[in-house]
């Protein structure tokens, strides 16, 4: 065993003591101590700064002397803790100052202990948090005031089992969306407004949240207004953090009816559209089948009469015969180019990658025989983008364009050039010749259903194959327009996003 500590000597301890005395009384915090009935028996300069009494006038006074009404019996709580063993850390409360103004202080209470160990009072030390309190007050209350004022419903509601789902808190937006007070919304549950079609998925959202499998959820729904309809919401759910175990979630409702009823207006229209353009088709098919039948009849009985009466007839008769059968075979044409001009839309392909070099190519193989009879001299320049829509269409467009450029010829023999460039997100394709040109005035005409600038009898035709390129580019989300090319000509012109 070693040897017993030695004791102190007197003179020490009286040093330590007035040394730890003057600590206390120069500390910056509050400190006094009080007995087991909570009557002060020391009292520091840092306690009178605080609370505005003297040490004479509070040693052997009643700690209650500085508490609220409100509040008595305070103190001989925290003493009764103190004298049972426990500690009292940080607890905000209020006290009185001797002017009778209030202060809020944070207190730390511990034990005094006597020679043996025993508890025989209790030394606290108050913190004044003022300032603290009141920049907490200020922020509660800038908090409140965008709680309230917040331009979309938000609401606080429980998620603890036995009240879940039950509103708190809800600002005014959200009264005035449903149409109730804020007092009523206090009694009408979330389930209570929801449509019954939307009710069991929002249940399971709920069931998870609650059951912490998820932290938040998005949902679009259906809630019931006061007055008995339903508004289209779009709901946000989060758990408010800081919660262990999670008690609250946060919700925003925006009111999205308007957008909702704009989508189902859109829905009908697309409904609509579809519908349009299945007759738009069964009209191109009864024009391509039932309208073609007696032109070809007509045709047939032309030639056949040409072939066994033509020698009956007169010059004139013959002559009449001719306009006939030219009549009929051009109404033939137009009825398919028609034909072709309502399947730009009903009969399109899906979108897929398209080089249009490959569909100049092809056009040009097509075009071949009337590029050798016109000895047109066809010039693709290097360069043309791959763009996205349908590969038959734009071959149907550099088809009716370059063949445009062969047939609207000038005396000199086709030149035909085709080039593009790019021009921010947009590609823009040009067709030059140098043809007979295109008054600058009709320029915008020549791109309607039927439109001709010359008579059928210089250039046969129907009028539809530049109708039928702008729906082309149009679908395809373009433009075209045609201008004068320098030199005399012209240049047809398309942009298609790239």
């Amino acid at each position: 065993m070693g040897e017993p500590t030695p004791p102190i000597p007197a003179g020490e301890k009286r040093a330590e003591s007035e040394h730890l005395a003057a600590i206390v009384r120069s500390s910056d915090v509050a400190i006094l101590s009080k007995d087991e009935n909570a009557v002060v028996t020391s009292w520091n300069e840092a306690a009178e700064r605080l609370y505005g009494y003297t040490p004479a006038e509070m040693v052997g006074q009643p700690v209650a002397l500085l508490l609220p009404p409100e509040r008595h019996g305070e103190e001989m709580e925290i003493v009764r803790k103190i004298f049972a063993g426990e500690r009292v850390e940080h607890y905000d409360t209020e006290r009185v100052r001797k002017d009778g103004t209030r202060v809020a202080v944070s207190l730390t209470a511990s034990p005094i202990h006597d020679a043996k160990g025993n508890v025989v009072g209790v030394a606290t030390q108050a913190r004044d948090i003022s300032s603290t309190t009141v920049a907490l007050r200020e922020a509660e209350q800038r908090l409140e005031g965008a709680f309230m004022g917040a331009p979309i419903g938000i609401a606080v509601f429980s998620v603890v089992p036995e009240s879940f789902g039950r509103i708190e808190q809800a600002n005014a937006e959200l009264a005035r969306l449903y149409g109730y007070t804020m007092e009523e919304l206090a009694e009408v549950g979330p389930g209570d407004l929801t449509h019954p079609d939307d009710a069991e998925r929002e249940r399971l959202l709920f069931t998870d949240l609650a059951e912490g499998r998820r932290a938040s959820f998005a949902l679009e729904k259906r809630n019931r207004h006061k007055d008995g309809s339903w508004i289209w919401v779009s709901l946000t759910v989060s758990l408010l953090e800081g919660e262990d175990p999670p008690r609250s979630a946060l919700a925003h409702v925006l009111d999205v009816t308007e957008r909702k009823i704009g989508e189902a207006d859109l829905e009908r229209a697309r409904e609509n559209l579809e519908r349009s353009n299945a007759e738009l088709d069964q009209f191109a098919y009864v024009a391509s089948h039932d309208l073609k039948e007696p032109l070809i009849l007509l045709s047939a009985y032309a030639r056949m009469l040409a072939e066994r009466y033509g020698d009956d007839l007169n010059e004139e008769g013959r002559t009449f015969l001719g306009h006939v059968r030219g009549e009929a075979g051009r109404m033939k044409t137009m009825i398919e180019d028609l034909l072709d001009y309502s399947r730009v839309e009903t009969r399109a392909e899906a979108p897929a990658a398209v080089p249009l070099a490959d569909s100049v190519e092809t056009a040009l193989r097509t075009l071949q025989p009337r590029i050798e009879e016109s000895g047109a001299q066809i010039d693709v320049r290097p360069g043309l983008p791959v763009v996205e829509g349908s590969p038959a269409q734009f071959e149907r467009l550099f088809r009716n364009l370059l063949s445009n450029a062969i047939k609207f010829r000038a005396d000199a023999p086709p030149t035909v050039t085709v080039f593009a460039e790019r021009a921010g997100d947009e590609c823009i394709v040009s067709v030059q010749d140098n043809g007979i040109g295109i008054d600058p005035a009709k320029a915008d005409r020549i791109f309607e259903l039927f439109q001709r600038l010359h008579g059928q009898e210089r250039y046969a035709g129907t009028g539809m194959g530049l109708a039928i390129c702008k729906r082309i580019v149009e679908r395809h989300g373009g433009r075209i327009w045609v201008e004068p090319a320098p030199g005399g000509g012209s240049i047809f012109r398309f942009g298609v996003p790239i």
